[in-house]
């Protein structure tokens, strides 16, 4: 936490601007220039976290229609995706859509557009595909994994039984 002018606290990270050669991911974070008397430059840097992306929400909102056969629904939240993207137009195309076919592009956008970001484990597993993903890795090839390690296996046989 950081004490602000102000007198307000803030869950903001503050850094003092410097020239620093690296390379982040800003995916998550909202930079603000703030203007410091107290920096030896005059401004400093705020990184303030961001929980969700919209994209993932739009992703998240498809893949509930499409599994509940609201394929022409669906289709619109992903063709948001790709737009944001600046990809093709495949909206047309998207509505005639199977719900196994929509299902598959929800699965490759959501790799194309959160790549390197640690959420592809958590929807394998929300898919049901992490065991057979895992057994038919060729270059790791963790042949020991059962789907006892799935931590949703319990909650997925309550629903089940609900």
């Amino acid at each position: 936490m950081v004490f602000v002018e102000t007198m307000t606290w803030c869950y903001v990270e503050i850094v003092i601007c410097k020239i620093v050669e690296i390379f982040r991911q800003l995916k998550y974070f909202g930079v603000a220039l703030l203007l410091s008397s107290s920096s030896p430059r005059g401004v400093c840097m705020i990184y303030v976290y961001v929980n969700s992306r919209y994209a993932d929400v739009l992703l998240m909102l498809a893949e509930a229609y499409t599994r509940t056969g609201q394929v022409a629904k669906a289709a619109p939240q992903v063709h948001r995706v790709r737009n944001r993207a600046l990809l093709t137009d495949k909206l047309s195309e998207m509505i005639q859509y199977s719900e196994d076919e929509m299902m598959q592009e929800i699965r490759r956008q959501r790799n194309l557009e959160f790549a390197r970001e640690g959420l592809h484990f958590y929807d394998l597993r929300r898919w049901g595909l992490l065991e057979s993903t895992i057994k038919n890795a060729k270059q790791l090839g963790y042949q020991n994994y059962t789907s006892k390690w799935s931590a949703l296996a319990f909650f997925n046989q309550i629903i089940d039984f609900l």
